[in-house]
């Protein structure tokens, strides 16, 4: 992971310096410099992740990375920080030895440069899938001479995907969401671990870890359900999909079935956001009041 957070931030600079898209260097920008102090979510959900090549090569300079610290054997003494913050956890506590964390930074700047130069040359805004405000999670579209007339926006009523204890997008215990950076909507704090459709639509994005799924609802609804906090660090560990990307799923339908209580030991909160990313496409997104809510409840009305 270590060598991965470094690989998408050098794509995501790559992709920053390239593009003369400023809505994506609206996302990029903020998903850089969050990504330097570890947290890469914004990078890959905004950014790479919707570029299915970049987010590709970002594995690829990760495992570089990977491949290097195993060649210098870096070793973690301590868990601490991440991204920059990590390098001090590389030396060792009984001999003061600081050799680790020299080794440490110089897999960080290897892993960076295999990313950054794989992505710079490559990067063009044409060649890549279009995103949304607010790090929608999209599928890549090919360019075609056939132009796609643009899905029509309508007021919708999205029922809850999860059972559990609603908690507003600011409680949640991650800035990257509390901000609203990656979109508006709520969050539940679920006590059944089963996730299923909120509207029908189609599976637009599933995350290989089934940690999250974007979704888009047959009325313009772009959605994100993001299970827990961190749980991709959980490589897929307590979850199991029950859909595949592209994919149409009617409303109910189950998506992902997931263990709260393996989530909870591993020390990650288990609650769950679910927004709407294309938010900018609405007057308003207008969530439901309340302490509790089920499966199939209304939860979110996009306002046009």
């Amino acid at each position: 992971m270590f060598g991965t957070t470094f690989a998408q931030i050098g794509v995501v600079l790559a992709i920053i310096l390239r593009t003369k898209d400023q809505k994506l260097k609206g996302i990029a920008i903020p998903a850089f410099l969050s990504g330097i102090f570890g947290v890469t979510e914004p990078a890959i959900y905004g950014v790479t992740l919707p570029r299915k090549n970049f987010f590709i090569m970002s594995c690829i300079g990760g495992a570089i990375g990977g491949a290097l610290v195993a060649i210098l054997g870096v070793k973690l003494f301590i868990f601490g920080g991440l991204g920059v913050f990590q390098y001090p956890c590389f030396i060792d506590p009984t001999t003061n030895d600081v050799s680790g964390m020299y080794n440490g930074i110089i897999v960080s700047a290897v892993a960076f440069a295999a990313g950054f130069a794989m992505a710079f040359p490559t990067y063009k805004d044409e060649e890549t899938s279009a995103a949304v405000a607010g790090g929608a999670l999209v599928e890549k579209v090919e360019l075609v001479e056939k132009v796609e007339e643009p899905t029509k926006i309508e007021r919708e009523i999205l029922k809850s995907p999860l059972t559990g204890d609603l908690v507003a997008l600011p409680d949640v215990p991650d800035e990257v969401f509390a901000s609203g950076l990656l979109g508006k909507g709520i969050a539940v704090n679920p006590s059944v671990g089963q996730v299923v459709a909120p509207a029908d639509g189609e599976v637009t994005t599933l995350f290989p870890t089934g940690h999250a799924i974007g979704i888009k609802t047959t009325k313009g609804a772009e959605l994100l359900i993001h299970i827990g906090m961190d749980t991709v660090k959980m490589n897929g560990d307590g979850f199991k999909t029950h859909v595949q990307q592209g994919d149409k799923v009617k409303q109910g339908q189950l998506l992902i079935e997931f263990d709260i209580d393996k989530i909870k030991k591993a020390g990650y909160p288990v609650i769950t956001p679910v927004l709407v990313t294309n938010h900018d496409s609405y007057k308003d997104i207008v969530t439901v009041e309340g302490k509790n809510i089920s499966q199939g409840d209304n939860l979110i009305t996009t306002a046009i």
